[in-house]
């Protein structure tokens, strides 16, 4: 991705992404739902939740996409700038 980017005609700049932790998901039920939070439950398994995560999920045929969708805006939302170098350690396993 990178590499395509320094292709670009333009300037790319880089955001660290957002993390959110299973129990600050379950503390917004209201914001997209209850099957929002059962499908983050079951993706994070015993990590978090961020755009990797998702976008793995997205990728298969298992999950809707609406509902990846939702639960994005819970991680982009409530969740917690990732920093440079952490990421990897809280990527979920696969299911």
């Amino acid at each position: 991705m990178a590499a395509l980017a320094a292709d670009l005609p333009c300037q790319v700049e880089w955001h660290p992404g957002h993390r959110l932790a299973v129990a600050e998901l379950r503390r917004h039920r209201d914001y997209r739902g209850a099957e929002v939070v059962a499908l983050g439950v079951a993706l994070a398994g015993s990590g978090d939740l961020d755009a990797a995560v998702i976008g793995a999920a997205a990728l298969t045929d298992d999950d809707d996409p609406g509902v990846l969708k939702r639960l994005w805006h819970c991680v982009a939302r409530f969740g917690r700038p990732c920093h440079s170098g952490d990421h990897e350690a809280h990527v979920a396993p696969d299911r």
